[in-house]
């Protein structure tokens, strides 16, 4: 609650209810007197006002509570996001335009800044740049630098857990502070979805990853006494070279125990 109560002038809100349901506009001044506010569309509508002369004829329009909302479920339109927990998005960064708030779970339009083979979020976005999101696939930029700090270090050990390599381990080599503080980390194995991360990786072994996707290893973790894979030919490949490197030890038939991770 603590964002809105931040200054609405240039802020953009999305119409819920009234004549313009649905619309996008800009709050350009604040009426206490009444608690309404009044807002710029893009757009011109003859039916429209000018917000007593403030702006052209047509373009203005006065909003009260409970016809607008400036956010929803932790976001606001125009907020800088990267996705976090979709495998076809992981990692791109984009913007907030448009909530579909009669729509299925994956309700948050995001505009992506380059194109990704999407549709328009009902024209919101550029035709091919936008995609639907359950909020807890996207982040604030700015909360996922916050969020980012340096809690682990270049040559820590991690285990990915989410997205495509969920469960496989690797090193960070590269930490990429100015960018999400997105991590380069070279997996122990060749994938070919993997690439060289910029050139810190040999190619086929590298691949960004944001921190809520990684956990640092630590020697003896009881944490891991268990390695789990969502592939069995993986399993099988992974546990034959932990095997033979005497870092882990067969419990039984499921069931694998770390000895050491370094």
């Amino acid at each position: 609650m603590e964002r809105e109560q931040e200054g609405l002038v240039g802020r953009r809100v999305q119409i819920v209810d009234g004549n313009y349901r649905g619309e996008i506009a800009t709050v350009v001044l604040i009426d206490k007197s009444d608690s309404t506010i009044g807002v710029k569309f893009e757009g011109f509508d003859p039916n429209r006002c000018s917000l007593g002369g403030r702006i052209k004829e047509g373009f203005g329009w006065w909003l009260e509570e409970g016809e607008y909302i400036l956010e929803y479920k932790g976001f606001r339109i125009g907020d800088e996001v990267v996705v976090i927990d979709n495998g076809n998005f992981q990692n791109i960064k984009g913007r907030v335009v448009y909530f579909d708030i009669e729509g299925s779970e994956s309700d948050i339009g995001v505009e992506f800044e380059k194109y990704v083979f999407g549709h328009s979020c009902y024209g919101y976005a550029k035709e091919g740049y936008g995609s639907w999101f359950n909020y807890k696939e996207i982040i604030l930029i700015e909360e996922m630098k916050y969020k980012s700090r340096k809690d682990m270090d270049k040559d820590s050990r991690v285990v990915i857990t989410k997205g495509m390599f969920k469960g496989e381990v690797g090193t960070i080599i590269f930490i990429d502070e100015d960018d999400c503080s997105l991590y380069a980390v070279e997996l122990d194995e060749y994938y070919e979805e993997c690439h060289d991360c910029e050139g810190n990786i040999d190619y086929g072994y590298g691949y960004w990853f944001n921190r809520e996707e990684l956990e640092e290893i630590r020697e003896y973790d009881d944490r891991y006494k268990a390695v789990i894979f969502d592939t069995p030919n993986y399993r099988t490949h992974y546990m034959k070279s932990m095997k033979s490197n005497g870092k882990i030890k067969q419990k039984n038939k499921n069931e694998y125990e770390i000895v050491s991770i370094f």
